[in-house]
């Protein structure tokens, strides 16, 4: 697989995963599958996590006051 066509095939795959309009809504609102994540995460007091791209803060706002409970 070359890059041209992973970077279509992701695009693909964002715009049908996205094209009902409330796919990220549903995400974003399960709490269940918002903690599976966040204890997935090996986070600890010495990391540095960068936001970048990830739209409303549904992961990084949490992951930021995990960090500081922490410290």
């Amino acid at each position: 697989m070359n890059i041209e066509y992973s970077i279509m095939a992701t695009k693909q795959g964002f715009e049908y995963s996205f094209s009902s309009g409330d796919f990220y809504n549903k995400q974003t609102q399960d709490e269940h599958h918002l903690k599976n994540i966040l204890d997935f995460l090996p986070l600890n007091a010495d990391m540095k996590i960068l936001d970048l791209g990830t739209g409303s803060g549904y992961l990084a706002v949490p992951i930021a006051k995990n960090m500081c409970s922490k410290h």
